[in-house]
Parts: structure tokens; C-alpha cells; sequence
């Protein structure tokens, strides 16, 4: 018959071989990701899987893995040696270089309005807009009628939307863009999943690139409060900026990678394309 020590026995010996597999779940799925968390974030991980793996391991597998397996090609730079190492710490993190760009911040929400539309306005090859939301009022709807003028004009417009921010999108709105040509694609849908990461990976960028040339960006989403309000709210203070130059073409690299990544169809790069048509 066995007594009470045995079945504390069994019983840590079961805790055990659950906190051994808990945490080499979270080393395998953090090695074969190559994932690169901050220490505090890795201890954090690992000291709740210890202490309560039945709780935290369920968590981290819907919420702990952060990256989304991308389907377009990193741009590999060549890192010569003796480089300074600040130049080599910006490449560790796979950042563009550095390149001169004429930069203009906005004072306030109607010089972003009118250096958005400016941008819209400015593209003859090719739109790519990224937003997390877009307003079901006035200003949201004035966007996405300069997107369909662009496609109408044979500009090739793509929107990138998240996954949240699209269920306030109303579904005649998309089928509208569809029709006029304006290509939709949602990052990281709540229901039919496209991508690989967990439901609570969300794209926050907010960006608009015209022929990889142009770039308007900040941390405005096309509604009217981020810009000059309307009758009801009031407008918010936030940060926008656009710019002229190779950054641009940077910008449009990201944003093929998020826009592949969440099933739409990949485009080369306009330098790319306009070479091989010369050819």
C-alpha cells in the first residue's frame, strides 16, 4: 500500500518532468525561430514556466512567440571589416543604411492631412498604404476615395490593414476598393489566419510610399482624430513626418515583407522593374 511520501513522490516527480519539458519547449521553439528576446523577458519566460507551467506554457505557445515567418527575401548588405561599430550595431539589427533624405516634420494634424493627401497624389507607379485602423467617418472615407482615383488611374494601390482595425472597415467599403481595382490585404486576421505568429501579433505601422520614392509616416491611423477631428472629437496630438529619398525604398521593402507575409501577392522593386523592361 502506498503511503502519503509515495504520492508526494509521484507527484514531484510529475511536476518535475512537466517543468524539464515546459522549459525545453521554450528553448527549441526559441532556438529554431532564432528568436532575440531581452534578458528580463527570457528570465521572466523561464522562471514562470518553472513555477507554474501549467499555466504559463498554454500562454507562451498563443502568445510568447512574437516573429512571423516572412516570405520575402531579407536585403543581405556586405559587412566589411573595420568598419566603425556604430555602423556595424545598425546592421546587427538589419536596419537600411544611412542616406541623405529631405525630411519634413508636420506641425500639426492639418499639415499631415494635406502632406498625406500630397502623397497619395504623387504616385504614377505605385501606392502602398499600411494602417492599423481607418475611420468610419468623413476623413476615413475621403482616404480611400483618393486610393480608388489612383488605381482608376493605373496606379498600382496596395492597402495593408490589420487584422483588428479591419473589423471596423465596413465590408462595402472593401468591395469597393476591390472594384476599382485597389488591392486589400488583412495582416494577421482574428478568424481565417494567413500568418504563422500568435493572435495577439498586430501591426501597428502606419505608412504610405509612393514609387518607392516618397514616404509619409508617423504614428497618425486615417481617422479623423488623428488628424483635425471633426463636430464630435476633438483633434490628438501625435507625430508624423514625410520624406524624399532612398529611405522610401526602404520603407517599401518592409512593407513587401508585411504584405507577402500576410498573403497578398509580391511586386518587384520599381528600379528592379524598370531595369529589366529596359533591357
Amino acid at each position: 500500500m502506498n503511503g502519503p511520501a509515495d504520492a508526494w513522490g509521484i507527484a514531484l516527480s510529475t511536476h518535475g518532468l512537466v517543468v524539464f519539458a515546459s522549459v525545453l519547449v521554450y528553448v527549441l521553439t526559441t532556438r529554431s525561430a532564432s528568436y532575440r528576446r531581452p534578458p528580463s523577458i527570457a528570465i521572466a519566460w523561464v522562471l514562470g514556466l518553472i513555477a507554474l507551467p501549467y499555466l504559463v506554457l498554454p500562454i507562451y505557445l498563443l502568445f510568447g512567440r512574437r516573429k512571423v515567418r516572412r516570405k520575402a527575401a531579407r536585403t543581405h548588405r556586405s559587412r566589411q571589416d573595420g568598419r566603425h561599430w556604430a555602423r556595424k550595431l545598425i546592421e546587427s539589427f538589419d536596419l537600411p543604411d544611412a542616406t541623405p533624405a529631405e525630411v519634413s516634420l508636420h506641425a500639426d494634424g492639418v499639415a499631415a492631412c494635406a502632406a498625406l493627401q500630397a502623397a497619395i497624389s504623387r504616385a504614377t507607379r505605385r501606392l502602398d498604404v499600411c494602417t492599423y485602423l481607418i475611420g468610419r467617418d468623413a476623413f476615413g472615407r475621403e482616404t480611400l476615395a483618393r486610393l480608388v482615383e489612383r488605381a482608376r488611374a493605373g496606379v498600382r494601390v496596395r492597402l495593408l490593414i490589420d487584422g483588428v482595425g479591419a473589423l471596423f472597415v465596413p465590408r462595402r467599403e472593401l468591395r469597393h476598393l476591390a472594384a476599382a481595382g485597389v488591392e486589400t490585404s488583412v495582416f494577421s486576421p482574428l478568424l481565417a489566419r494567413r500568418t504563422s505568429g500568435p493572435r495577439n501579433l498586430r501591426n501597428h505601422r502606419k505608412y504610405v510610399i509612393a514609387d518607392e520614392s516618397s514616404l509619409w509616416a508617423g504614428g497618425r491611423n486615417l481617422a479623423a482624430e488623428y488628424f483635425e477631428g471633426d463636430a464630435d472629437t476633438p483633434a490628438w496630438v501625435d507625430l508624423s513626418f514625410d520624406l524624399h529619398g532612398a529611405v522610401a525604398a526602404a520603407a517599401a521593402r518592409q512593407f513587401e515583407t508585411d504584405w507577402t507575409a500576410s498573403g497578398g501577392a509580391g511586386a518587384p522593386a520599381l528600379a528592379a522593374a524598370s531595369a529589366a523592361s529596359a533591357a
